[in-house]
């Protein structure tokens, strides 16, 4: 499920240290799926997605994921009892400014025939999200939508995350989802100020898909 590596910002990623600097071969060396090039320009021929990156922004290295997503299946596993294989996720471009700002984009096989239809696979993802932030007594908002990229439709699922005992916004997260090539295609932005969410929407907007 490409949604579960979101559900650890809070106790991972929030608290997760980087190096002070990658070089593009640094960045580049890191890359389990998919290549970028000089211009930062990234793609997946997998699912056939390119788009831009920020230069400036950190790569996740390998470790840190690999860290990022046992953690995500431990805040599943203590919250709902739900164990996850992941064994079928591939990692794709996973970025971090700081703290609060992150995009991750990950695909999964996804075949309809033999595991459900599409749509529904979203819902019953979109509530094991909440129910695990619920889980956490973590004050939240959500919604979900649909919007068109490069003419793909992408299933949304937005949730705005509250500071503890006040209603002032900690992290708002923006999930999109679309079924490509038989892969269940998720990219995810989080962010807690207007700039930075505009650098992450330019990521998701330059988005192309052959």
């Amino acid at each position: 499920m490409q949604k579960i590596s979101v559900i650890v910002l809070i106790t991972a990623i929030l608290f997760m240290a980087c190096k002070m600097h990658q070089t593009l071969k640094d960045k580049q060396a890191e890359l389990s799926t998919g290549v970028i090039d000089s211009n930062y320009e990234y793609t997946c021929s997998v699912v056939g997605w390119e788009t831009h990156l920020p230069k400036d922004w950190h790569l996740l290295t390998k470790d840190e994921t690999e860290k990022m997503n046992e953690n995500g299946q431990k805040a599943i596993k203590s919250t709902t009892g739900a164990s996850i294989d992941m064994s079928s996720l591939k990692e794709l471009v996973n970025l971090k400014k700081d703290a609060f700002n992150s995009f991750l984009s990950t695909i999964e096989k996804y075949d309809e025939s033999s595991m459900g239809d599409y749509d529904k696979h979203n819902e019953d993802v979109d509530q094991l999200v909440k129910n695990t932030y619920a889980g956490k007594q973590i004050k939240f908002d959500s919604r979900e939508g649909s919007e068109k990229i490069d003419n793909i439709d992408f299933h949304i699922f937005e949730i705005k995350l509250y500071k503890p005992g006040n209603n002032e916004v900690l992290l708002n997260q923006k999930m999109y989802s679309a079924l490509l090539k038989g892969y269940d295609f998720g990219m995810v932005i989080n962010y807690n100020n207007d700039a930075d969410k505009q650098t992450l929407l330019k990521i998701v907007e330059d988005s192309k898909f052959k």
